[in-house]
C-alpha cells in the first residue's frame, strides 16, 4: 500500500485540506467551483446527471481520492431526489399506494438478484 501524501505546510485561504482514514488530499476552491457550476449547468441543459461529468473532474481535475468521488456524488443524488419528494409531497402529487406497489417489487429482486449469477458474466 502506498504511503499518503502529507499535507503541505503552507496553507493558502481557497484550498480546502480534508483527512479521510489514511487519506489526505486538498481541493483548490478556485478550481473547483466554477468547474463544478460548469459541469451541473452542462448536464443540466444536456439532461444527464451530473455525476457523470462531476466524478471524473473530481478525480482527474482536482485529486479527489476515487472513493470519496463516488461517495460524494452518490451523497448529491440522495438530497437531489429528497429535495425532489419533498415538492411532490407537499404538491400532493405523491400516490402512497403506487410507492408500496415500487418498494414490494424492488426488495423482491433486491432479495433474490444477487443469488442468481448474470448469464452475460462468463466463469473461468
Amino acid at each position: 500500500m502506498h504511503k499518503p501524501k502529507a499535507l503541505p505546510k503552507k496553507k493558502y485561504w481557497f484550498h480546502w485540506y480534508r483527512q479521510f482514514n489514511q487519506q489526505h488530499y486538498s481541493v483548490n476552491l478556485l478550481l473547483a467551483l466554477p468547474v463544478s457550476f460548469a459541469a451541473g449547468l452542462s448536464s443540466g441543459l444536456v439532461g444527464v446527471g451530473g455525476g457523470i461529468l462531476k466524478v471524473p473532474l473530481m478525480v482527474l481535475l482536482l485529486g479527489i481520492p476515487m472513493d470519496i468521488a463516488v461517495g460524494s456524488s452518490a451523497f448529491m443524488v440522495g438530497l437531489t431526489a429528497a429535495g425532489g419528494f419533498a415538492g411532490h409531497l407537499t404538491a400532493g402529487h405523491w400516490d402512497w399506494k403506487t410507492s408500496l406497489m415500487l418498494e414490494i417489487a424492488v426488495l423482491s429482486v433486491d432479495k433474490s438478484g444477487p443469488e442468481k449469477p448474470c448469464p452475460l458474466i462468463k466463469r473461468k
